[in-house]
């Protein structure tokens, strides 16, 4: 919050010089979008990477956690889990005004030009419909690193 202490002082009258500007003001208000943004979209992701290494595969065999399931899918290209996780995030959005999950999809769409969700994943991650595909789109790359961490 720190990089935002001219916005209490804009708030209390106390309005620096070069803040006399609209586009100054338009700054500091998307910066703060940005902020919030973020850290909801964090708050979402934490929650959904939380929600698989605890919850139960309903694959049974030998993984147990859909988060197990998951790295052995991205080894066979597969995402067989999905459901589960969709119905999750559907779960979580839910919680979100609609302020909330606008300001979410802001940050989607931003984050997943930034990190190509268009690349060579399964299908199943071809487009972004909603705030869900990104985050699944992050999470199975989470699960590709682990995997690659665990293979050097």
């Amino acid at each position: 919050m720190h990089d935002y202490d001219w916005y209490y002082n804009l708030k209390k009258g106390e309005e620096p010089d070069e803040l006399s500007e609209v586009n100054d003001v338009s700054k500091m208000y998307e910066k703060l979008a940005e902020k919030i943004a973020t850290g909801l979209y964090i708050r979402l992701f934490d929650e959904i990477y939380a929600f698989s290494r605890e919850e139960e595969s309903v694959f049974y065999g030998n993984y147990p956690t859909i988060w197990e399931q998951l790295k052995y899918d991205v080894e066979h290209g597969d995402f067989l889990n999905k459901d589960q996780l969709v119905a999750k995030c559907s779960e979580l959005l839910d919680r979100y005004t609609f302020i909330e999950i606008w300001l979410t999809w802001i940050y989607a769409c931003s984050h997943s030009m930034n990190h190509s969700v268009y690349d060579e994943l399964p299908d199943f991650m071809g487009c972004i419909d909603d705030i869900t595909d990104v985050l699944l789109a992050d999470l199975y790359r989470s699960a590709e690193d682990e995997v690659r961490k665990g293979e050097e």
